[in-house]
């Protein structure tokens, strides 16, 4: 049994998210983001399955997450919110915020 608490365990999974979009991986992405979840990200707003077309072409050499908090958490669903800064080839990709609120998937 896990000693990690809710919050250590979504921001690992938005670590892995993360890390699958720096390798552009919309397989392993799409394993970890909902189809349905909302995500804002420098005051565009779209869904998870959406998002998993854009990061075919990011261009992100590396990142770090800042500025962590957890805005709303129940069973069902987690609002959270930080800064996201990037190392990217493009200097107007290298620093935005991110909003993301999805659904808790279950694992059976």
């Amino acid at each position: 049994m896990s000693n990690k608490n809710k919050e250590e365990i979504i921001f690992e999974r938005e670590d892995d998210m993360w890390k699958a979009a720096s390798k552009r991986d919309v397989v392993s992405f799409k394993e970890l983001v909902s189809d349905d979840a909302i995500m804002i990200c420098s005051g565009y707003r779209c869904l998870g399955v959406e998002y998993a077309e854009y990061i075919k072409d990011f261009c992100i050499n590396g990142y770090e997450i800042k500025n962590k908090e957890v805005i709303f958490s129940s069973e069902e669903a987690v609002q959270i919110h930080y800064v996201i800064d990037v190392k990217a080839e493009l200097p107007e990709a290298a620093d935005f915020g991110f909003h993301y609120i999805y659904e808790v998937k279950q694992k059976t």
